[in-house]
C-alpha cells in the first residue's frame, strides 16, 4: 500500500477509535511548584485524542479555567506542551505576585475526570487557596461523549418527592457516621434553614453522577458541609424518577 494512503488510514482509524470506544483517552498531568513557602498545585487530566467534539469542550472547559479575563498573559491550550506552558507561566504569574512575605500559602487548580460511562464523562474543577477569607470554589460536569453537550442531572425546579429521598440518604449518612438514627437532627437542620424543603440544584453545590450512583456534593457555606456532610451518594435506581431525560438516555 502507498505510504502515504497508509499513513491516512491509520489516523483515521485512530480517530475512529478514539472516540468510538468507552474510555475518553487522557492524561494526567500533576505539577507542584514552590517558592518561600508558598506552593502552586495542579491536577489536569488532559485530552490526548484526535479532534472531536468531546475534545472540543474539555479543551473550552480548560482554557476558561486558565484565560480568566483579569489574568496576563492570555493563555492559550491546545495541546500538551501549550498546556504545561500555561500552568508555569500561571505559576511563576501567582508566585511573583504573592511576595516572599505571604508566608506558607497552598493554591490548587483542579480539572480532573471524576467518572465515566460509555456514553457520558464527568469532570471537575476545583479551585482552592489556604486563605480563611475563601472557601473552596467546586464544579462539576456531566459531558455527553458523542456531541461534548454538558447535560444537566435533575429535572428543572424543586421536588418535594426528590427532597424526601434525600432526607432519607442524609440521615442514612448521619446513621452511619455518628452511630444513631438521627433524624431529629434533619428536623433541626430544616427548621433552621426551610428553604431546603423545596431542594433543587442551587440548594447543593453541584452533582454528578457514574453508572450506579447520584452523588450530590455540598460547599463549606451549606449547612449539610458544615455538620461534616460534603456529599451523599444515591443508587440511580432511586433517583431515577427526578432525574433529567437526557441523563436518563446516558445511563441506558
Amino acid at each position: 500500500m502507498n505510504p502515504r494512503k497508509l499513513l491516512f488510514a491509520f489516523l483515521l482509524l485512530e480517530g475512529t477509535l478514539c472516540f468510538a470506544q468507552s474510555e475518553f483517552l487522557t492524561t494526567h498531568i500533576e505539577k507542584v511548584y514552590e517558592q518561600s513557602g508558598m506552593k502552586c498545585i495542579y491536577v489536569i487530566d488532559f485530552p490526548v485524542c484526535g479532534e472531536g467534539p468531546l475534545k472540543v469542550t474539555v479543551l473550552n472547559l480548560i482554557q476558561n479555567v486558565f484565560s480568566e479575563p483579569d489574568k496576563q498573559p492570555d493563555f492559550q491550550v491546545a495541546d500538551l506542551r501549550s498546556m504545561e506552558e500555561s500552568i508555569k507561566a500561571d505559576a511563576d504569574s501567582v508566585l511573583s505576585e504573592m511576595g516572599e512575605d505571604q508566608g506558607p500559602w497552598t493554591r490548587i487548580v483542579e480539572i480532573s475526570r471524576i467518572s465515566e460511562g460509555k456514553k457520558y464523562i464527568c469532570y471537575k474543577h476545583l479551585y482552592s487557596e489556604s486563605d480563611a477569607s475563601m472557601y473552596p470554589f467546586t464544579q462539576t460536569f456531566v459531558i455527553r461523549k458523542i456531541d461534548g453537550k454538558f447535560i444537566d442531572v435533575l429535572k428543572n425546579g424543586g421536588s418535594k418527592g426528590f427532597f424526601k429521598l434525600l432526607s432519607k440518604n442524609f440521615s442514612s449518612y448521619l446513621y452511619e457516621n455518628y452511630g444513631q438514627d438521627n433524624r431529629s437532627f434533619l428536623a433541626e437542620c430544616i427548621k433552621e434553614r426551610p428553604e431546603i424543603i423545596d431542594f433543587n440544584l442551587e440548594e447543593s453545590d453541584y452533582c454528578w453522577i457514574d453508572d450506579d450512583y447520584l452523588y450530590i456534593g455540598y460547599g463549606q457555606t451549606s449547612l449539610a458541609h458544615v455538620h461534616g456532610i460534603q456529599s451523599l451518594r444515591i443508587p440511580i435506581k432511586d433517583a431515577k424518577p427526578y432525574m433529567s431525560s437526557e441523563i436518563k438516555k446516558l445511563l441506558k
